[in-house]
């Protein structure tokens, strides 16, 4: 995909708070999901979500790092807080919907 080429932490965190549409990004490919009997959506199957705290102690001016209570630790972290919602088929395959990055200025998801 990227040819070979590494991709830098500043060029990756760029990519995670740049603005586009992901709202229709994200419709399209479950779209495509939703095409394949293998991965498409059946009676039997389950929807998850996930809201995991990634944390950055050492990186604190980040553009999406918050201070954040971390509920299984009991503490405070600088953290991304990323959500996301998983397709778990009957059959055992898994794979990500939807993911969003909480926005502490705005009170929703990037």
């Amino acid at each position: 995909m990227f040819h070979g080429k590494a991709i830098t932490q500043s060029v990756f965190s760029r990519f995670m708070v740049s603005p586009f549409q992901r709202d229709l990004f994200n419709d399209k490919r479950v779209g495509k999901f939703q095409e394949d009997p293998a991965t498409r959506l059946e009676e039997g199957d389950v929807i998850a979500i996930d809201d995991t705290l990634v944390s950055h102690d050492h990186a604190k001016k980040m553009p999406f790092l918050y201070r954040l209570f971390d509920h299984c630790s009991k503490t405070y972290a600088y953290a991304m807080n990323l959500v996301v919602i998983h397709a778990v088929k009957a059959s055992g395959l898994q794979y990500p919907l939807f993911y969003a990055i909480w926005n502490q200025h705005h009170g929703d998801a990037l």
